[in-house]
Order: C-alpha cells, then structure tokens, then sequence
C-alpha cells in the first residue's frame, strides 16, 4: 500500500507542474468482418508530464481507457484482456546523463527492432527496464534489461507483466549513420533459457531533384526454446515525391525454418503493417507489400498522413489490404 501512495503522490507532484503537462485524448473504433462481425470502439485520455533539470529528467504518464469490445475480437484489442475499462500508470522513470550517456530507470518507452512501443491501439507498450542509451557523432547506441511490460502486444495491458519470468531480457545495439544517405545497425537480445536474437540492417538514400530514392536490407535471427531457429532476410525500395508528399513502396520478406516473431513490438519487418504481419506467413513463408501514401505536409497541411498497402502472401491465394489514415 505504501509503494502505491508513493506513486500517487509522485505523480500528482508531477502533473501539478502545468508547464510540464500534457494531455491527449484519442479515439478509435476497430470493425473485422471474418467468420462473424467483430467490433469495438475505446476511448483513451493520457496525461503524462516531464521535469527537466540540468542533468535530471523524471516523468509519468497516466492512462484511463473507456469503451467496449466484443468478447471474441480478433487481431490487435483495444481494452484488456477482460474487456473492460482500465486506470493505469504506464510510465515512471528517472534519467541522469550528460550529451553523449544517459541512463533512465523505471517504465518507460523502449524503441528498438525487437522491442517498441508498437502505438497502434489505445495503450502503446511501454517496459519496466534499466537503459543506458546515448548518441556522439555518427553513432547512436543503447543497451539494457527490460523485466515487465504491458500494452497493445503484453498479455495485459492495465498492469505490468514479467518478463522471462524474474531473469528479464537483456538487449544492445548500436547505429552508425553518418549523414542521411547511409546507415547501418546491429542489434542483440539475450534471454536466458528464452532467447537468443540477432537483428542486422542498412540503408540508403539518394536525391535527385524533387525525388527522394530509398533501398533498405535486413536480416535477423531467432533461436527460442521447444521450436526450431527461424531465419529472416528482406529488402524494400521506395520513391517519394518530396514537394507532393506521393510516395510508393515495395517490401518484400522470405522466413527460412520456424515461424517469424515479432517478440516484444510490432516487430522489424519491412513486410510487416500494423495489424498484418510477417508472423502468419508460418513456416518457410514469405511476404510481399505494396503501399501507397500521401503526407499531407508538403501541401500545407501539419501533421496529415493516408497509405493504403496491398500484402500478398506467397503460397496462399488470400490477399489482405489495410488502410490507415493519421
């Protein structure tokens, strides 16, 4: 009880600094017509507030979703598991640092290949972790252990669940990039008796005139336990419009073994939409993605974006479009 009151009186400390807070309210409704009608509409009011000092930072963020769901919804839910409405502290941490090193404790949002915030429901993931993180010159870095979390892909997402049991999963990677035309990254996830993952990728982008070209490669691999190792490799292109916002993109990933997984996010995938994703390709499976979009920003309009993608996967005579608009 008292770790609770803690909390509490942590976070109304926090949120009564009206310069520091920030509210949000977002609303969704979600319709799947399969075997039978499914559907659910939510509602989500976030406060969430940061103090900054010279080398200090702390922040919190509280989350209440309101709404229903059909008890056998299917795909990515809105509300929990139980279906109901929820209060939940989804964020709290400390983070001391200078310029180039950082170390943050606490829950926390975790952006990485394997692991991230994956926002495309009503409560983003968010992980109780231990990171330091930092950036200097061309490279940007992190490594970590993360022991619990909760959200959109958790098993719940009104409260924190552990990780591999109490042992956690402890992660590292790093990024060099040296301007924007060039990339490269490599990435690590170790959980003991759980998992072992290895994520690698670059990229590359030229201009020319009004036009921006992108070519991208990944690769990754998966060895859990009770299953065997699955290998991942893909490759993307995509040519944007600058001054129209119009760009089209072609994506393309092939499984070799055991079936692909996301872990601990949305997962890395170029294949990969928000609700689609290269995990039901199965075994030895492929997938291939053509999407079209329009940001708004190079007509004026701040912060307005429509895509519309086509996924096919190989060996299956299903086609599956998903459209999103933000």
């Amino acid at each position: 009880m008292h770790r609770l009151i803690t909390l509490l009186l942590l976070g109304i400390s926090l949120l009564s600094a009206k310069d520091t807070l920030h509210p949000a309210l977002r609303i969704g409704y979600q319709h799947h017509d399969q075997t039978a009608a499914e559907e659910s509409i939510a509602t989500a009011i976030t406060l969430s507030a940061t103090h900054t000092s010279s080398q200090w930072q702390s922040g919190i963020e509280l989350q209440a979703v309101l709404g229903k769901e059909s008890a056998g919804f299917e795909g990515v839910p809105f509300l929990d598991q139980s279906q109901g409405s929820f209060l939940a502290l989804r964020r709290l941490y400390l983070d001391y640092g200078s310029e180039s090193l950082h170390l943050r404790i606490g829950r926390q949002a975790v952006e990485s290949p394997f692991a991230d915030s994956d926002d495309v429901g009503m409560s983003p993931n968010r992980f109780e972790a231990i990171r330091l993180y930092g950036a200097k010159s061309a490279w940007h870095y992190e490594a970590g252990w993360f022991y619990g979390w909760s959200g959109v892909d958790a098993p719940r997402q009104r409260r924190f669940m552990p990780l591999n049991g109490k042992r956690g999963i402890f992660y590292g990677g790093a990024r060099y990039a040296p301007d924007e035309a060039f990339g490269i990254e490599a990435w690590y996830y170790r959980g003991a008796q759980a998992l072992d993952a290895l994520y690698l990728a670059s990229d590359m982008t030229a201009h020319y005139g009004d036009f921006a070209l992108s070519a991208a490669w990944q690769g990754a691999y998966l060895d859990m336990p009770e299953r065997t190792v699955s290998k991942v490799w893909g490759a993307q292109v995509s040519l944007a419009h600058e001054c129209s916002g119009l760009g089209v993109r072609f994506a393309y990933n092939r499984v070799l073994g055991s079936q692909a997984d996301n872990l601990f996010g949305g997962g890395p995938y170029f294949a990969n939409m928000e609700h689609n994703t290269l995990t039901e390709a199965g075994i030895n499976g492929s997938v291939g993605v053509a999407t079209l979009s329009w940001d708004a920003q190079g007509s004026g309009i701040e912060g307005l974006s429509f895509s519309a993608s086509l996924d096919k996967h190989f060996g299956e005579a299903s086609r599956i479009a998903e459209y999103d608009i933000a």
